[in-house]
């Protein structure tokens, strides 16, 4: 799951991706991603769980 957000935001595909996680795993989430050089602009909490927001920055 990790692996296709980094894929289409490093490819250009897309720039903005939200992602629903279950609670609890959104450190180990925000770790991974941190690790390699993404990191999401914002999240919120639902009763669903929490879902994270990516947006590339304009260049």
């Amino acid at each position: 799951m990790y692996q296709e957000i980094i894929d289409q935001l490093g490819e250009n595909s897309i720039d903005h991706m939200k992602v629903t996680i279950e609670e609890g795993e959104e450190a180990e989430i925000r770790q991974e991603l941190e690790a390699v050089g993404v990191e999401p602009t914002s999240s919120y909490e639902h009763e669903a769980g929490i879902t994270l927001v990516f947006s590339k920055a304009p260049k």
